[in-house]
């Protein structure tokens, strides 16, 4: 399975996370165990939830955009495996 694969489903899976949070805690009664949480504190834990998985699709689509401009490694651009000179061929 490759890294990228990887990455899509773990995205996937903290969505997931945020909304099933989201909709147990925020149950009047019958929610997940036995305390009570405050409204205040369930829309605070849910805009940290979304905001930290805004910055890491936008950061994981940065990265990747980056990848695929950049130039290629030097091992491949050199003969010499990233050695400018052709003395050490």
């Amino acid at each position: 399975m490759s890294t990228q694969v990887i990455v899509y489903i773990l995205t996937v899976l903290a969505a997931v996370v945020i909304v099933l949070t989201r909709l147990r805690l925020g149950k009047d009664h019958g929610g997940a165990g036995r305390f009570q949480v405050g409204r205040r504190l369930l829309d605070v834990h849910t805009t940290a939830g979304v905001g930290a998985l805004v910055v890491w699709v936008l950061s994981s689509s940065r990265t990747r955009a980056l990848r695929w401009a950049a130039p290629p490694p030097a091992s491949s651009r050199w003969p010499c495996g990233g050695s400018s000179s052709w003395q050490g061929c």
